[in-house]
């Protein structure tokens, strides 16, 4: 006999507000798209899977007490660097400031913190200092955010995801000196630092160029090993009662089995396997920010749609610029001149 379910919007009147405004990923929204045969997937980083040191170059074990331990309720060990210092320092209202175009994936955690997100123009050299600075200009002779505490919180992705982009020794100084004039805390989120293959040496990180400042604290900064070991042992997600501690313990026994020199070798190694594989000159990550160049009856057409239904019909799947620049979906409603910039 057939089982008489409720439908599916009944339950809308039990969600709390904050239920309700969440959105789907716009990246994983799209992974069901990927599993059309023949589809040559451009939505997403994914790790080339040849580059998992799990899988070829060493073997690890788990076991005794670290196995039960990893089995077993625990302590959160490595809360989420994002998630942890966003919840501990941003309040409803805040203002964020966020590089254009920025992660989409973070676009949907600010937004149901209801923060103020601010975007920050950029361009191949990194963050613009003059965007930054003008913001701050017209925010002269008003409340800060938070009058107990006095400062803006700053977003910064290095190497960054889409446009793969990074902020030039200028920029990084530039900044630094804002964050010290405006009194703000940047957040240096830089999960590509090993994936770096330039010919120059790599530029110095914000957390180390601040060591040239007065004084040291404004910059917070945050790594990753989801890029260069396996994401899919990744130890954290948005928010959860407990890390994996399993996840925790394998790759505890991967980098103790290496040691640093043998970390060092590896990420060396995906590093040279990246740059072979780019036709272009990025110099660290894996994404790369073409624009379509489109026009219907003399205007600038729609790349999200082109992206969405005649790309994909043709077996090519990509993510929308748009996505990474229309933070909560105010650009798009107030038409400005956004859409034209990342058409």
């Amino acid at each position: 006999m057939a089982v008489k379910s409720l439908p599916a919007e009944f339950y809308s009147a039990f969600l709390s507000d904050a239920a309700k405004e969440r959105k789907p990923s716009p990246i994983r929204g799209l992974y069901p798209l990927e599993a059309r045969p023949g589809v040559i997937s451009l939505l997403a980083g994914k790790p080339n899977a040849t580059t998992f040191p799990l899988t070829s170059e060493i073997e690890t074990e788990v076991s005794g007490e670290a196995l039960a331990e990893g089995l077993q309720y625990g302590p959160t060990r490595d809360p989420e660097p994002s998630e942890w210092a966003v919840a501990t320092m941003v309040n409803t209202g805040d203002a964020v400031l966020i590089e254009c175009p920025a992660y989409a994936g973070v676009l949907p955690m600010f937004q149901a913190l209801h923060c103020d997100l601010i975007e920050v123009e950029t361009d191949a050299h990194g963050i613009k200092s003059s965007s930054l600075r003008s913001i701050f200009k017209m925010a002269e002779g008003k409340p800060m955010p938070r009058s107990s505490t006095q400062y803006l919180v700053m977003l910064d992705l290095v190497w960054v995801n889409p446009t793969g982009m990074t902020a030039t020794l200028d920029r990084r100084r530039e900044v630094l000196a804002l964050a010290r004039e405006y009194n703000f805390i940047i957040l240096e989120d830089d999960p590509y630092y090993f994936l770096y293959y330039g010919d120059a040496a790599r530029y110095p990180s914000y957390f180390t160029l601040e060591l040239e400042q007065p004084e040291v604290g404004r910059v917070l900064r945050f790594d990753s090993l989801s890029k260069i070991l396996s994401s899919g042992i990744r130890m954290t997600a948005v928010a959860n009662l407990q890390t994996s501690s399993l996840t925790q313990a394998i790759a505890f026994s991967l980098l103790d089995a290496w040691g640093y020199d043998g970390f060092k070798t590896h990420t060396e190694a995906v590093s040279r396997f990246y740059r072979e594989k780019q036709w272009s000159t990025p110099e660290a990550g894996m994404f790369f920010w073409f624009k379509l160049l489109l026009a219907e009856d003399g205007e600038e057409g729609d790349s999200e749609s082109v992206i969405r239904t005649k790309a994909y019909e043709r077996g090519v799947l990509a993510l929308p610029g748009t996505v990474s620049c229309r933070a909560a979906g105010r650009r798009q409603a107030e038409g400005d001149d956004l859409e034209a910039r990342t058409a």
